[in-house]
């Protein structure tokens, strides 16, 4: 009876083994995620949530302000989540709807602070702190043109760059589709001459 009772647990064993790999290998889905913290208000499921979309959204925010705007605005795009999750439709996207908010955000961020940044002075800020190195990464360099970059064509080019379609951005900027691609054309068009002509330096 000994060896049976060992077969038995054995092969549940394998069967607890199989079932967490499947549920492991399950592909994350935000929207269903997104749906059931409408329904509960789940701490862990925000907290998810975050750790999956916080970096992108941060990103997106520091590259057109800088880091203390970037932050807060962070912090207030998530607080309107939690107030707004009932606005939120489970056949939209979760990424556009959330950085949609952060857009907004972060526009009557810049109309009401004190902190204004205007592209002019994004712009000579850039060039006086990184124009000067001699020996800058592409990184830096590319990092550099973006800066130079109008805020309108930084705004649209970001986005393209985190994956949103056309359609997607003119959703978050509130701007019509033609009006996205005229700036994504003068985005790479600059970024393209600007690295170029590092390049060649």
């Amino acid at each position: 009876m000994k060896p049976l009772f060992i077969a038995v647990n054995t092969r549940s064993y394998l069967l607890i083994l199989l079932n967490l790999k499947n549920w492991l290998s399950k592909p994350f889905d935000p929207e269903s995620l997104m749906m059931r913290f409408c329904q509960t208000g789940s701490q862990t499921d925000l907290s998810r949530l975050f750790n999956y979309y916080g970096q992108d959204l941060y990103h997106y925010l520091v590259s057109l302000s800088n880091p203390e705007i970037a932050e807060d605005v962070s912090q207030k795009t998530w607080l309107k989540v939690i107030e707004k999750k009932h606005l939120y439709r489970e056949q939209a996207s979760l990424k556009a709807w959330l950085f949609t908010i952060a857009a907004n955000t972060l526009r009557d961020e810049v109309r009401q602070s004190s902190r204004h940044i205007s592209t002019e002075t994004a712009q000579f800020d850039t060039l006086l702190t990184t124009c000067s190195e001699p020996h800058e990464s592409i990184l830096e360099r590319y990092n550099e043109a973006l800066m130079q970059l109008p805020f309108k064509q930084r705004e649209s080019f970001i986005l393209q760059q985190e994956g949103f379609s056309l359609a997607q951005i003119a959703e978050i900027t509130s701007d019509p589709q033609e009006t996205i691609k005229t700036r994504l054309r003068y985005a790479k068009q600059h970024l393209k001459f600007k690295l170029g002509d590092d390049h060649e330096a």
